[in-house]
């Protein structure tokens, strides 16, 4: 998918330091959504999208929700389209710490693992407050790897207008939108059935 005046936007906000701590900012919307033509057949998931500076639309926050009670919920952050880790990082599986500042107000940490291009938090007893913050942003600056790389996700209210029209062209097909919270309840109500 190409959305490529929001692009031109992203492009400005973009900035670099070097290649060892880059800096990015990422347009995205602020409702998640689940493809109802998706069938897994042990969990849900809910996406955001992005616009990078080429104008491409890739999935970047992925909210799962395992059918098994005994496994946690997650958020992950996909980076794939984003940024190249192997200077973040030193293999492609280990345990990270991401740090998040939720808003410009609220800093924390919380401890997750890498697996490829994919940052995965789970939704512990011990974080519960954190983790759903963080899945309700307006905005977050997340900090990763040994670098301290920095990506900025900025929540567009335009793009969460506009991209409808970019599933209906693009022929995704249906996606249901959800607000943090009845996301939240939708997952509870899989979960129990």
């Amino acid at each position: 998918m190409r959305y490529k005046c929001l692009a031109i936007a992203l492009s400005m906000l973009s900035f670099s330091h070097g290649d060892a701590t880059a800096q990015q900012a990422m347009l995205t919307h602020s409702v998640w959504f689940h493809r109802e033509a998706d069938r897994y057949p042990d969990k849900r998931i809910y996406r955001r999208f992005a616009v990078t500076p080429t104008g491409d639309m890739p999935n970047v926050e992925l909210y799962t929700c395992p059918k098994d009670p005994e496994n946690f919920v997650h958020v992950s952050f996909e980076m794939r389209k984003i940024r190249e880790l192997t200077n973040d990082f030193g293999t492609d599986f280990q345990k990270v710490k991401g740090r998040f500042l939720i808003d410009g107000k609220r800093a924390f940490s919380m401890h997750g693992e890498l697996i490829k291009t994919e940052m995965f938090f789970d939704r512990t007893p011990a974080n519960i407050q954190q983790f759903d913050s963080v899945v309700a942003a307006r905005d977050i600056v997340f900090m990763f790897g040994r670098n301290s790389a920095t990506v900025k996700y900025i929540r567009s209210e335009d793009l969460s207008q506009k991209i409808p029209k970019f599933f209906a062209s693009a022929k995704v097909g249906a996606m249901k939108p959800f607000t943090p919270e009845g996301m939240y309840q939708d997952c509870m109500r899989y979960r129990s059935s």
